[in-house]
């Protein structure tokens, strides 16, 4: 790893800059170039089972991310490297590759790139090698396959924009003539879509191509081959390979529009010929035939190679010299908007999106589509607001409103949007507020803008008045957006300003004076008094007696205003407080005075500065009256003033909530308030009226029905009054379930309903019990409601006697044997074997307890259970069984018995058997209870193996035989090897014996004998030099028959090689021995003979012709020089010949085209007048040159004497020849 740290001293601020390698694992990066193997390195294979993802996101953002590969190399589709174009595997896919298809160079338009390597449990590979960077500029993307050649999603996705509604979408070209491009900035458009004659992949940059050629073999378009005859130059022509989408579209305007870009690999070479590729953009639909909107701005003339080019139109044409990075083609226009007008909204019309090859399938051309460019009508939203308030309500002459237009799609805003808008509602522009513009521009690069509404105050009570405005824009839906409104109501009422009382003060002392507003909804306000301060209390000190006015303004901007005299006096300072109160502690907070101003205030709920009394602060601190002192120090004298303030605690009575009481009650519940000292009244108030609160549920039910209204009251003035109405709870609906019947020992559920909770006789407490009573027995339930009520409920349980069940006494029987057992007692029987009759049969294969469940008539059971006892068999057994060979014998052995019996009478244990073929042995063994079983075996008798070690072969010396075996399974050669089969290379006869053993292990021997022949001896012959297209003769010996390299088989062969050879014979002897031998034939190449491209001249010129590819030069002139000098008087072919330094020949032609020179005339001589002029026409030629210095084929000249002209005329071949003719001029008579 390199590393470069440039680091910034003092600041402690470094910046890193590296390159670094990395092996494949699940990391991210931010380097902005690197190297990346798989996770084996630079020289190991990659692992098995892996899943890994690398990420990189250069640092500092990246336009696009180069990928180079330099090796690439899995097994096969197993094992594969995937690319995404974003920071994750969510992002699109670029691509899949495995086995050799390496990615090669790409270019990842993104910010980042994602790599995930996958490989399974089988096998590995080298691997891959990857650099990355992020280029200065990124050159254009051109991506193809999945979407990116959908021309379904490309226009729905990328070309529109607003809320277009579109359908029908179709491509009509090769799939390889459509994509998605960006970083197209260098042409003017930097994303968007591409469609081409030819492939588009070959639109990217740079133009190093000079012949961009993709033949798709695919028709032209009609549409196309008609605008090629509107040419203003060059011909008519049919088309080829065109690429054309078509979809139908909804607008919501009567415009639709886009931006493109046409470009071209026939600039500029085929202006104004016949190849001049074309394109166009058809629409059509209701009140628009079909029509090219593609067209020149300003003009109607289409856009294309004979339009727009170097000579026409200049302004409109772009040229892109060879290495051009902005794309392969030679030439593009400028970013061009195609606009159709006149369509009607909400209706379907029909666009077609052409381009093709014109005059022949070569040299492609493209269309570049830029992404949200095509739009048909944009969503907007319109809302109101007065940004004081947070509403939609305005007031005359304050609080101004606005209208706010909002785009309903931001995905491009590179455009302007310019609407209508219609506006009512009750109020009058002009009247009740400024006039609104009708036409609304939303800016580019705004979301949105605002329309300011001026609300006029017009002293006329008018309640509120609207303004409504609608967007005359249809949306997605072809409906317009719902209108906006705003309110404008009469000017706010008046509010007032209160002042505080005039201190009186001393000289020098300060006094606070203050200014209370009060009446206005706008607030907060603002305070300016007439000494310049500001706020609603302030600190003055007057040198003398002074009033101050202070100036008072709401949100509203309305003003009122007031004033204060503070009084300087020398007089003593009168302390005496002036009267205040009496107050309830909810009141609101006052200020205190005194004659004198500038003392301190002491006692509950008073400020010492600003003597503002809080009575909700002074009964806070506890019960009154309150002591309030006001002491006053100055130059005027001293003075103390006290006085008593009563505060009443104050508040609205609120009668606590009361639980309804039960219906037929006779308690007394007693009501309560969050204040106490008031009195009760109403229905059921014991006594009519109290202050205890005791209310009777039985006093109040003889008034009538409820709920019954009581009302507390507190005395006045700090106190009031509060009802409640009483409500009786009913008594709940209480139920404990329908009696039940259950057999004895049996469970019964009971379940309690109507209430909130419940308590059973039982002592239970939950809605539902389970009970199981020995007898029938009645249970009872208490419900209690949620609202507290109480009710009862009983339910009875029956409880019927089970049947007496019998399954009869305990069996004994052996395994595999019957039985039958019998139950008693019941109506009906179910077995645990699932019969259902009182008698079953079974055969237990071991001691088994059988039950059966006996139902009595009244519905209960009762089960009993027999057991029958299984003894076992003996466990018989025979022995393993035995393998012998043919002749051998075995020994039997039985065991598990008391006695046995054999399947060959024999009744001992052990017996010996020689079985002459594979027998199976059966003995039956008796046990002590009398049980028995049998057991088999057998013996298996093995054949002896047929040995083979083959037939007698013969070979060549030094030569190897296999020679194989069969018969075994395994085998043993006396050479020590133990395969069937062996190589061997003998140098002399021998014979090879070899041992067979069969699977069984049986053996047995065979024999082989192997001969061996001696070699022939081989030749080939010298080697031997040729020059290329001659031949050589090659002879072998020492054979008997021969087979050459080249397949030939006789002694000599005849070869033409084209490049140094060496030619194998293989010779073989009488013996069949075979030896082979080389030679080379050595081959000079013939020499690159080359004589010049060929030239054309005019008659009676010379042409230079040079040779090269030799060491020595003939031409058919005779010269033997490399160049030579030819005045041919017609075109003429000559040949050279080139020897090279080996001797080498080979020859080359070149051609002289001898144009003739024109036919040049300048007219018949001619005789005027002096002053007269003459007219002289000139022939033969394409272009003419007089000797006037004219260059049209006429000319008219007046000479004043006899005058010779001459003229040049040039041939379109360039050749050259002069005429000249006279004008003789007569003098004027005298």
């Amino acid at each position: 790893m390199r590393k470069y740290l440039i680091c910034l001293p003092l600041i402690l601020f470094c910046i890193e800059s590296y390159s670094q390698t990395y092996n494949m694992s699940n990391t991210s990066v931010t380097n902005v170039s690197g190297t990346l193997y798989d996770s084996g390195g630079s020289g190991g294979n990659y692992a098995n089972n892996q899943n890994l993802t690398f990420t990189i996101c250069p640092a500092g953002g990246a336009t696009c991310i180069l990928l180079n590969f330099t090796q690439f190399a899995t097994f096969n589709a197993n094992d594969f490297l995937r690319i995404y174009s974003g920071n994750s595997t969510a992002a699109p896919l670029v691509g899949t590759y495995s086995g050799n298809g390496s990615p090669g160079s790409l270019t990842i338009s993104a910010s980042c790139v994602t790599l995930n390597f996958v490989s399974n449990a089988n096998n590995t590979a080298a691997g891959f090698a990857m650099t990355w960077s992020v280029p200065a500029t990124c050159p254009m993307d051109v991506q193809t396959g999945g979407n990116n050649s959908n021309a379904a999603w490309l226009v729905q996705n990328v070309f529109l924009s607003g809320c277009t509604q579109i359908s029908n979408v179709t491509f009509n070209g090769n799939s390889n003539a459509i994509g998605y491009f960006t970083n197209g900035s260098a042409i003017g458009i930097q994303e968007g879509i591409v469609i081409s004659s030819g492939n588009v992949n070959a639109a990217e940059g740079p133009n190093d191509n000079t012949q961009e050629t993709t033949n798709f073999g695919t028709p032209g378009d009609a549409n196309l081959t008609a605008l090629t005859a509107s040419t203003p130059c060059g011909s008519s022509a049919p088309t080829y390979d065109a690429a054309v989408i078509q979809f139908n579209f909804v607008p919501l305007d009567n415009t639709v529009q886009f931006q493109y870009v046409f470009a071209s690999e026939e600039y500029p070479e085929w202006v104004c010929s016949q190849f001049n590729d074309v394109f166009g953009f058809f629409i059509s639909g209701p009140g628009v035939p079909l029509q090219n909107i593609a067209i020149i701005p300003g003009t109607t003339t289409y856009v294309g190679i004979n339009t727009v080019n170097n000579i026409n139109n200049t302004a409109y044409y772009v040229s892109n010299p060879t290495g051009g990075t902005a794309t392969q083609f030679d030439g593009y226009t400028t970013l061009l908007t195609a606009v159709a007008t006149g369509l009607t909204p909400c209706q379907t019309y029909t666009i077609k999106l052409a381009v093709g090859d014109a005059g022949d399938e070569i040299l492609d051309s493209a269309v570049f589509l830029a992404a949200n460019s095509f739009n048909a009508g944009n969503p907007l939203v319109v809302s109101s607001f007065v940004p004081s308030t947070g509403t939609q309500d305005a007031y005359e002459g304050c609080q101004d409103g606005y209208f706010l237009f909002t785009r309903g799609d931001i995905t491009d805003l590179s455009m302007p949007i310019t609407f209508n808008i219609t506006i009512n509602g009750t109020a009058t522009p002009g009247l009740d507020y400024q006039p609104l513009v009708t036409t609304v521009t939303i800016p580019a690069g705004q979301i949105s803008t605002t329309l300011p509404v001026y609300a006029y105050s017009d002293a006329i009570v008018e309640g509120y008045e609207s303004i409504i405005v609608q967007i005359n824009e249809l949306q997605c839906n072809c409906t317009y957006p719902p209108p906006a409104q705003l309110n404008i109501y009469d000017t706010p009422q008046p509010f007032t300003a209160f002042i505080s009382n005039p201190p009186t003060i001393c000289p020098g002392a300060q006094a606070l004076i203050a200014v209370i507003a009060a009446g206005s909804t706008f607030t907060p306000y603002t305070y300016t008094w007439s000494n310049g301060s500001t706020g609603p209390a302030i600190f003055v000190s007057p040198p003398a007696t002074t009033t101050y006015t202070v100036t008072v303004t709401d949100a509203c901007g309305r003003t009122t205003g007031t004033s204060i005299q503070v009084t300087v006096s020398t007089a003593p300072p009168n302390a005496t407080i002036n009267p205040a109160g009496r107050f309830c502690s909810n009141s609101p907070p006052v200020y205190l005075s005194a004659p004198s101003g500038g003392g301190t205030w002491s006692g509950p709920g008073v400020n010492p500065t600003t003597g503002l009394f809080n009575p909700a602060t002074a009964i806070a601190s506890g019960p009154g009256p309150y002591t309030i002192t006001y002491s006053i120090n100055n130059s005027c004298g001293s003075a103390t003033g006290t006085t008593q303030i009563t505060v009443t605690p104050a508040g609205i009575p609120v009668i606590n909530p009361v639980t309804p009481p039960c219906a037929g009650s006779a308690a007394v519940i007693t009501l309560t308030a969050n204040l106490t000292g008031g009195t009760w009244s109403g229905p059921g108030i014991v006594g009519g009226t109290n202050t205890t609160g005791q209310f009777s549920p039985a006093l109040a039910a003889g008034t009538g029905p409820g709920p019954y209204t009581v009302t507390y009251t507190t005395p006045a003035p700090c106190g009031g009054s509060d009802t409640e109405a009483i409500s009786v709870a009913a008594a709940p609906t209480a139920g404990a379930g329908s009696p039940q019947t259950i057999c004895s020992g049996q469970n019964a559920t009971l379940t309690a309903t109507g209430g909130g909770t419940y308590l059973w006789s039982t002592g239970a407490a939950t809605a539902a019990i389970t009970v199981s009573p020995a007898a029938t027995t009645t249970y009872t339930v208490t419900v209690t409601g949620t609202n507290g009520c109480t009710a009862t409920a009983n339910t009875t349980v029956t409880v019927n006697a089970p049947p007496t069940a019998s399954a009869g006494a305990p069996q004994t029987i052996c395994n595999g044997q019957s039985l039958s057992i019998t139950a008693t007692g019941g109506g009906t029987y179910l077995w645990s074997t699932g019969a259902t009759t009182a008698t079953i049969t079974v055969s237990p294969a071991a001691t088994t307890t059988y039950t059966v469940t006996v139902t009595g008539t009244n519905g209960c059971t009762a089960t009993a259970s027999k057991v029958v006892t299984v003894n076992p068999p003996p466990t018989a057994g025979a022995g393993s069984p035995q393998n012998v060979c043919s002749g051998q014998s075995a020994t039997l052995t039985a065991t598990g018995g008391g006695t046995y019996l054999w399947s060959t009478g024999a009744t001992t244990a052990t017996i010996t058997v020689s079985p002459a073929a594979t027998t199976t042995y059966t003995v039956t063994v008796t046990g002590t209870n009398g049980c028995s079983a049998t057991a088999s075996t057998s013996v298996t008798v093995n054949s002896l193996p047929t040995a083979s070690a083959g037939a007698p072969q013969t070979v060549c010396s030094g030569s190897s035989l296999s020679i194989t075996a069969t018969g075994g399974g395994t085998y043993l050669w006396n050479t020590g090897a133990t395969t069937a089969t062996i190589t061997i290379n003998p140098t002399a006869t021998t014979t090879y014996t070899v041992t067979v053993t069969n699977a069984s292990g049986c053996t047995a021997t065979a024999s082989k004998v192997v001969t061996v022949n001696p070699p022939p001896t081989a030749a080939a012959g010298t080697p031997q030099t040729i020059c290329n297209g001659q031949s050589a003769t090659l002879t072998a010996t020492g054979g008997g028959t021969y087979l050459w390299s080249t397949g030939a088989t006789t002694t000599t062969i005849t070869v033409n090689p084209t490049a140094t050879t060496t030619y194998t014979v293989t010779v073989t002897s009488a013996a069949g021995c075979t030896a082979t031998a080389t030679t080379s034939v050595n081959v000079n190449a013939l020499p690159t003979a080359n004589a010049g491209t060929p030239q054309t001249i005019c008659n009676g010129q010379s042409a230079t012709l040079t040779a090269s590819g030799g060491g020595t030069y003939l031409w058919s002139t005779g010269a033997t020089t490399a160049t030579i000098t030819v005045n041919p008087t017609a075109t003429t072919t000559y040949t050279v010949t080139v020897t090279s330094a080996a001797g080498c020949t080979t020859t080359a032609n070149t051609t002289v085209n001898v144009n003739a020179p024109p036919t040049a005339n300048a007219g018949t001589p001619q005789t005027i007048c002096n002053g007269q002029s003459a007219t002289l026409t000139a022939s033969g030629g394409g272009t003419y040159l007089w000797s006037t210095g004219a260059t049209t084929a006429t000319i008219t000249v007046t000479p004043t004497a006899t005058t010779t002209y001459s003229v040049t005329v040039t041939s379109a071949a360039g050749c050259t020849a002069t005429a000249t003719t006279s004008v003789n001029v007569n003098a004027l008579p005298t």
